[in-house]
């Protein structure tokens, strides 16, 4: 059976289109690019923004301008959005059923167009997907092999317990559940015996992982993982303020292969608005974080999101996050516009902001954002870092450093991806 799969949105949605595919194949189907001559179109993606749920639905309708006859799958966080919002779905939906009990599915027409068929699958139901496409269920499986990146990628928890006013990915993924150190451990084992070597740990909420684990913490799970042999670097993604302490930040320092990178989501500089996100935290328990990480790693990167235009933010707000992203100096920021999600209390909040203010807002931001990066790297000019090759071509390598600085030099004969090599910092990438 040819399927097409088609993936988009965030680690998350990688990692389950991955383990997917992985599962797809061992099952005996054949993933090919999406054509004409595609049987089935799986699309594996993100829901936490309406941007992210509308850019799907126009994939879904270019898959079906491919092969009208051929059944759409929805899978992940916009399996399960599109499962409660029916509406949305590309094409408009003209009935609406349930085909089991983990995925539902919606006839759809089209105007004019073929009537084609879509189900709708939400996180973690691999193996009822698999049903529906008429293939047996292969035991869970590595996505090791799906990797195309000397970076391989761990999801070591899912769902989150928090509900932050303003997030959808709650309600598309359940509470926070994590992964047990043996099982994430034998993953990276089976990923750094396939000639990896660096893993990134991921989740939806991963600053959470042990909460349901009987005491367990993220540093145990690191320090385990540190001892792995074969193991160069460790990565986090994102990791939630509510959950750190200056203490535990200052800890990371210990794990001898974790990257001197952490993206710790502000959302908001202003401590009104803060609270209104249900986030947690406020400015100054954030700053004592950043505080912390840099006396532990005088070159670490700090990242971060920020969310403009949530209901209620003032220009007063808005100028509590401009000064305190220039407070952090930011290696990089992540700018989102708000956008209402359904059923979510932000949803029904009042205090608006219009379209034009939050449009004004993020230009200003993004010119921000454009100079932070530049500003990190100077730092370290004429310093020598090691690079793991990520990419040849053309006579050129790049890789990242530790801290996460993307560096372009020269390829030798004999330089080899995946090879750790010393790349001193330019002004400018060659």
């Amino acid at each position: 059976m040819r399927i097409s799969l088609a993936v988009l949105g965030c680690k998350i949605s990688q990692y389950d289109a991955a383990h997917l595919e992985e599962r797809l194949r061992q099952a005996g189907a054949e993933i090919t690019p999406p054509s004409p001559e595609s049987q089935a179109f799986l699309l594996c993606g993100c829901a936490v923004t309406e941007r992210a749920a509308r850019e799907a639905g126009q994939v879904a309708r270019r898959l079906q301008r491919l092969n009208p006859n051929a059944p759409l799958y929805y899978y992940g966080c916009i399996g399960a959005y599109f499962a409660n919002q029916p509406e949305h779905l590309a094409g408009g939906c003209s009935t609406a059923g349930s085909c089991s009990t983990a995925g539902s599915c919606s006839s759809l027409i089209a105007p004019g167009r073929v009537s084609y068929q879509a189900c709708c699958f939400p996180p973690g139901s691999e193996v009822a997907l698999l049903e529906a496409l008429g293939l047996s269920s292969p035991a869970p499986v590595s996505s090791g092999s799906s990797w195309r990146r000397t970076r391989g990628l761990v999801k070591v928890q899912d769902g989150c317990s928090h509900f932050c006013a303003y997030c959808i990915v709650p309600y598309l993924r359940g509470p926070a559940k994590s992964r047990p150190i043996l099982e994430v451990e034998g993953e990276v084992a089976d990923l750094l015996s396939r000639g990896f070597r660096e893993v990134a740990l991921s989740g939806v909420h991963l600053s959470s992982w042990g909460h349901d684990l009987g005491g367990s913490t993220l540093i145990d799970l690191l320090q385990c993982l540190d001892r792995l042999p074969g193991l160069d670097r460790l990565r986090l993604s994102s990791l939630e303020p509510m959950d750190l302490s200056p203490q535990t930040v200052a800890s990371f320092r210990t794990i001898e292969h974790l990257c001197p990178h952490l993206h710790l989501p502000l959302q908001s500089g202003s401590d009104s608005i803060l609270q209104r996100m249900g986030r947690g935290y406020d400015r100054a328990h954030y700053l004592r974080l950043v505080e912390a990480a840099r006396a532990a790693w005088p070159e670490v990167a700090l990242t971060t999101d920020i969310l403009i235009g949530f209901p209620g933010e003032s220009e007063q707000d808005f100028q509590a996050t401009l000064e305190t992203i220039e407070a952090v100096s930011f290696a990089r920021l992540h700018l989102f516009r708000y956008s209402p999600r359904p059923g979510t209390p932000a949803a029904s909040m009042t205090g608006s902001i219009d379209e034009r203010e939050k449009r004004r807002r993020l230009e200003r931001l993004r010119s921000l954002a454009e100079a932070l990066p530049g500003r990190f790297r100077r730092r370290f000019l004429g310093r020598s870092f090691p690079v793991l090759v990520e990419r040849i071509r053309e006579n050129q390598a790049g890789g990242f450093t530790p801290n996460y600085i993307h560096l372009t030099f020269p390829a030798w004969p004999g330089l080899e991806v995946g090879q750790p090599v010393e790349v001193k910092v330019s002004e400018e990438e060659p």
